[in-house]
């Protein structure tokens, strides 16, 4: 009759809960920079349009010189580079290449917020695996005794998403209250945005009227000449000039929106 012993390798298991708790602290990190490169995108996609609806709108009524467009365009575009960096560059870097990382202390600060205990002993496995005066087979021991408890522990259960709800729910409240406007006037949103990054050029408010004009433009020697003038719109001036070789010369008046000025007499050939 045969009887079959099997040894435990305790050794192997002292490995596995050393090499568990790195690979979750790792993993924390790596999730950690991920969900921060997720807001930062929002954020940053947010305040590029926000910041440049606000100036559009005050393109759109104020009719900027283009010297204070270029300031604006310059402070926008370095604002928004800046931001892009923060939020954008910075985890994707960290990410990546681990630069800028969160450090495997901030790592345990963070998984243990709310339980010290936690705390205590994810900072004790980081003591413990960075002392190299100490025998390794009794290191492992220590290790595994001071870790044991932590197999039972979610240790990447402090890591959600609540701030990244949090930062669509800020960048989504602005966005709407855009998309709603654009609803009722498009052209607040295209054309000022348009003509603010057209920084080169300075943009005239539109007349609030049309007009038309009547001339006879051939009269005989010594007849009189004259211009009609008829404004059609919302807001009508109530006077009307002719310059004439650099003199500004009242035209008359015949009823409101309809102006005439009369040459006596056409002394010269045109």
């Amino acid at each position: 009759m045969y009887l079959g012993v099997r040894w435990k390798d305790t050794r192997l298991e002292r490995m596995n809960s050393s090499s568990s708790i790195r690979f979750q602290i790792d993993q924390y990190r790596r999730k950690f920079h991920r969900l921060e490169l997720y807001r930062g995108v929002i954020s940053s996609v947010a305040l590029g349009l926000f910041s440049l609806f606000i100036f559009g709108i005050l393109e759109y009524f104020l009719y900027l010189p283009s010297s204070i467009k270029t300031v604006l365009v310059s402070v926008w575009l370095l604002i928004n580079a800046i931001f892009i960096g923060i939020w954008i560059i910075r985890p994707t870097l960290s990410l990546l290449t681990g630069w800028k990382a969160i450090s495997d202390r901030d790592v345990a600060l963070r998984m243990g917020s709310g339980n010290p205990a936690v705390e205590d002993k994810i900072v004790n496995f980081l003591e413990l695996e960075s002392n190299s005066s100490i025998d390794q087979s009794y290191l492992s021991a220590i290790i595994e005794q001071r870790t044991k408890s932590l197999s039972q522990q979610n240790l990447l259960a402090t890591l959600t998403p609540k701030r990244l709800i949090k930062a669509a729910w800020i960048a989504g409240i602005p966005t709407f209250m855009v998309f709603v406007i654009g609803l009722f006037d498009s052209d607040l949103i295209t054309q000022g945005s348009f003509r603010f990054l057209d920084y080169n050029t300075a943009y005239v408010p539109m007349a609030p009227f049309q007009f038309e004009s009547e001339m006879s433009w051939e009269v005989e020697y010594g007849e009189p000449l004259s211009l009609k003038l008829y404004l059609n719109g919302n807001r009508i001036p109530d006077r009307a000039f002719v310059y004439l070789n650099g003199e500004r010369i009242a035209m008359t008046t015949v009823s409101p929106g309809e102006f005439e000025w009369t040459v006596d007499r056409n002394v010269e050939n045109s």
